[in-house]
């Protein structure tokens, strides 16, 4: 796919764009950006393929890197920033506090190597059965309606016009 910098200079200028070419990078897989709902400079936030708990999101880092240490002082702050913001607005649009974990190398339970914050809505009030009762991989389509559901959420992004038409 294209540079994702190059694709949001695109969408800025108004030349159209095949949304097969938007995704980004998740360890080894290439999720769409019509998954995401955040986008930032060194990170994204996107809806998760087998959540826990309704409305449960992860935030990761752009660039390929398996462990926390690895990251730049930048890369920490934006990260630790976004999911900031991304939990205070997902506990307001779920109506419950947030759990927020990070699953740090595969001894932790880390399933896919790529620094990410899973930010987890209390839903129900007991989260270790919600975890327990972890759900299969959903579909395409549901991800991304939450996706374009939570980018209402955030400052407008014009990479996301396009999709949301």
């Amino acid at each position: 796919g294209l540079n994702i910098y190059l694709q949001l200079i695109m969408a800025t200028i108004g030349i159209p764009l095949k949304k097969a070419n938007l995704t980004v990078n998740f360890g080894d897989h290439i999720i769409p950006i019509n998954q995401t709902f955040l986008m930032k400079k060194h990170v994204y936030a996107m809806v998760n393929l087998k959540p826990v708990a309704e409305g449960h999101v992860l935030v990761c880092l752009k660039r390929n890197v398996k462990r926390l240490y690895e990251l730049t002082e930048v890369e920490t702050l934006e990260l630790w920033c976004t999911v900031k913001i991304v939990a205070k607005k997902i506990e307001e649009f779920y109506g419950n506090n947030v759990i927020i974990c990070v699953q740090d190398g595969k001894d932790s339970g880390q399933s896919i190597s790529h620094v990410h914050v899973h930010i987890i809505p209390n839903v129900g009030g007991n989260m270790s059965i919600q975890i327990e009762k972890q759900r299969g991989a959903r579909p395409e389509s549901e991800l991304i309606q939450e996706a374009k559901s939570l980018r209402k959420l955030f400052e407008p992004n014009p990479l996301y016009e396009q999709l949301d038409v």
